[in-house]
């Protein structure tokens, strides 16, 4: 994941343990980071345990995933909908892959550590014999990794 952080920046992160807790105001945690320039967080990890994001170039819809767990977070930014889950995640040549083929779902995601690039397609099954698709396309690698831009 990567992001510019000029001065202070404040984040809010709701903490989603899968099984343990449900993501409320409650639960959530604000963290603040001091930098003095543009922070690449291709390999660190964040509050919320994602170190990998794809912000699609149009819709700014986000998916975050943790390399190590494989735990990943899809967002539609232009509703706040959100999926998550765990799925397999690797790092073959410097591509960090992320794969998760369950009943009612099908992600397949790609990012390249070298280029902080990458892409995914989400399925999403909806009804019966129904899926709604989602394409990430991430060309920049200076994108923030947030809804709100």
């Amino acid at each position: 994941m990567r992001a510019n952080l000029p001065g202070t920046a404040l984040f809010t992160a709701a903490i989603v343990l899968v099984g343990l807790l449900a993501a409320s105001p409650a639960n959530s945690v604000t963290v603040v980071l001091n930098t003095a320039a543009t922070a690449a967080f291709a390999g660190a990890p964040v509050v919320n345990g994602f170190n990998t994001c794809l912000r699609d170039n149009t819709t700014g819809n986000l998916l975050q995933w943790s390399s190590t767990t494989g735990a990943y977070q899809f967002t539609r930014c232009s509703d706040g909908f959100t999926v998550t889950g765990t799925g397999v995640a690797k790092l073959v040549n410097g591509i960090r892959t992320l794969t998760d083929f369950k009943t009612d779902r099908r992600l397949s995601a790609g990012f390249n550590t070298g280029q902080l690039t990458g892409n995914a397609t989400i399925y999403l099954k909806v009804a019966q014999g129904v899926w709604q698709s989602f394409q990430i396309v991430d060309t920049n690698p200076q994108a923030i990794c947030s809804c709100a831009h």
